[in-house]
């Protein structure tokens, strides 16, 4: 009959697991160097990874009529940024900028031109009288009055993309002569 030391066995036990305690630490110190350097470089991918991937600021495009010729960059004003969820209200646009905005001759070779990225590949345009009484809204072309008379152009366009954009307004002054 074979007989156990069991007195033995919590100490014989205890030995083992230290014996591969010590063992996995030094095998930890050896490597600490390899996962050191493999730490180092997940952290760089992280960080790249966050730079790409963050939306960059979008610039507003710009506006310009021309007529013939001649163009006139008309001066834009930005009223909305989106950037991710954030959404910050831009300046209103003042009656001065309105008063002080370009006066452009009409004529039947007018064109609007927009240099930049769209949004929506749309633009919103709205005709005013003198009196800034609206005639048409939101349009996407320009509808010229029929009667001669000096009138407010509003031109509204989205910049960018969906979750990253800008929203810009772009006024001017459409003197169209008697026929």
């Amino acid at each position: 009959m074979e007989t156990t030391d069991h007195a033995n066995a919590p100490a014989a036990l205890w030995s083992a697991f230290s014996a591969k305690v010590k063992q996995l630490w030094r095998t930890l110190l050896r490597e600490r160097r390899r996962a050191l350097i493999l730490a180092a470089v997940l952290l760089c991918l992280l960080v790249l990874a966050v730079v790409l991937l963050r939306p960059s600021a979008v610039r507003p495009g710009a506006l310009s009529v021309r007529v013939g010729d001649a163009a006139v960059e008309v001066p834009g004003t930005e009223i909305l940024r989106r950037l991710g969820g954030s959404v910050t209200s831009g300046e209103d646009v003042t009656a001065g900028q309105v008063d002080a905005a370009p006066h452009i001759s009409y004529s039947d070779d007018m064109e609007l031109l927009l240099d930049g990225t769209l949004f929506n590949e749309k633009t919103y345009v709205s005709v005013y009288t003198a009196d800034r009484e609206p005639l048409t809204l939101d349009q996407d072309h320009l509808v010229v009055p029929s009667e001669a008379g000096t009138y407010l152009v509003r031109v509204e366009a989205f910049w960018g993309q969906q979750s990253n954009l800008v929203a810009s307004q772009y006024y001017f002054w459409l003197d169209i002569p008697a026929a």
